[in-house]
């Protein structure tokens, strides 16, 4: 299958598409090629119209110098990708900029860079459509286990911040239910004190007015 070509007025390549049926379709390599002076600066895979590569990035664009400035791993048109970030992008001098973690197109984790490689801040989401544990809540919210560790995290600030669905969990009092309900759990409930275990409790006394046991 041969590409279609278009330039520029100077007469430059702009662009190589394979089509297949009026559809931007390759199995051996990317679909669609831009170039600025004679340079790569965008490709990108298709089947059948739609975005997809099963083995590596599918969309790619480049900054000038050559280095990669944004790579996404798509699947039938969604973000997606298990073993690692569906996004990355990365600085002119090709030190990453940040991650972001997608799964079948829903957002799930990302974390963010300074020019110096050191991290800047990390943020856990969660998918919740249809409802509405709180007035604010989008289908994209805030939230990490609590024994996972905090949702939100600013290392320039030295910040960390608990959310269960979208709703700030204060550390302090964090603690304090944790000291509550930890004899609790194990006498009454006779479960031990786990990751489920903590994380039901602090969803109860958060969300559903349970008052604690002394």
């Amino acid at each position: 299958m041969k590409p279609v070509i278009s330039y520029y007025d100077y007469g430059n390549r702009r662009s190589e598409s394979w089509l297949q049926n009026n559809q931007l379709h390759r199995i051996d390599g990317p679909a669609k090629i831009k170039y600025h002076n004679n340079i790569k600066i965008h490709e990108s895979w298709f089947q059948n119209g739609k975005y997809h590569r099963l083995n590596g990035p599918a969309d790619i664009y480049y900054h000038n110098n050559g280095n990669k400035r944004t790579e996404s791993w798509l699947q039938n048109n969604q973000l997606h990708r298990i073993d690692g970030p569906a996004i990355i992008r990365y600085y002119y001098d090709g030190n990453i900029k940040c991650k972001i973690w997608y799964l079948y197109d829903r957002l799930q984790r990302e974390i963010h860079y300074l020019s110096n490689n050191k991290k800047s801040h990390e943020q856990w989401y969660l998918h919740i459509p249809n409802i509405a544990i709180s007035k604010n809540i989008n289908d994209i919210i805030l939230h990490r286990p609590v024994e996972q560790g905090p949702a939100y995290i600013d290392y320039r600030l030295d910040l960390k911040l608990y959310y269960l669905f979208g709703e700030e969990i204060y550390e302090r009092r964090l603690r304090e239910i944790i000291t509550i309900y930890r004899d609790y759990i194990y006498s009454v409930l006779n479960i031990a004190f786990n990751e489920s275990a903590l994380t039901r409790i602090v969803f109860d006394y958060y969300f559903e007015d349970i008052k604690p046991f002394y």
